[in-house]
């Protein structure tokens, strides 16, 4: 085995949790088919997805998980829901204690569990699209 290919070797050794565990393979072709293209993907820095796990379970409800991987409008709109749900939150704990309608407030109070339910899944599938994210990442530096 050339130095080259242990570097490859090494390289993937330190970085495979960081890539879909089923496209590792194709990376190391790609990889070891081109000396430069390699050493471009050494040097780019790839997102932990432990890390943006942590950042969407203190934050996500803000979308800023979804801005570190480059997908601005569903972080958009993750801030935009979350902040719709939010004012139904206490506008429901407003209108349950009030002599007014019940049903209002409680129907809020549900819209704001279905948000807190989808935020539950999105942890579920931040891990993968953070790894999806890094495969484009390095594909694009690649296919240069």
């Amino acid at each position: 085995m050339t130095e080259f290919e242990q570097s490859v070797e090494r390289y993937l050794l330190l970085n495979s949790t960081f890539f879909p565990q089923e496209k590792v393979s194709q990376i190391k072709d790609k990889l070891l088919s081109n000396e430069s293209a390699f050493n471009r993907a050494r040097l780019m820095t790839l997102k932990d997805p432990n890390t943006l796990l942590l950042i969407s379970v203190f934050v996500g409800q803000l979308g800023v998980d979804r801005f570190l991987i480059n997908k601005k409008a569903t972080g958009a709109l993750k801030l935009i829901f979350w902040l719709i749900a939010y004012v139904c939150m206490f506008a429901s704990f407003f209108v349950i204690l009030s002599d007014a309608t019940k049903f209002i407030g409680w129907f809020l109070l549900s819209l704001y569990m279905v948000f807190l339910i989808v935020w539950i899944i999105d942890l579920c599938k931040i891990r993968n699209m953070t790894k999806e994210y890094n495969y484009s990442l390095i594909m694009n530096i690649l296919s240069i």
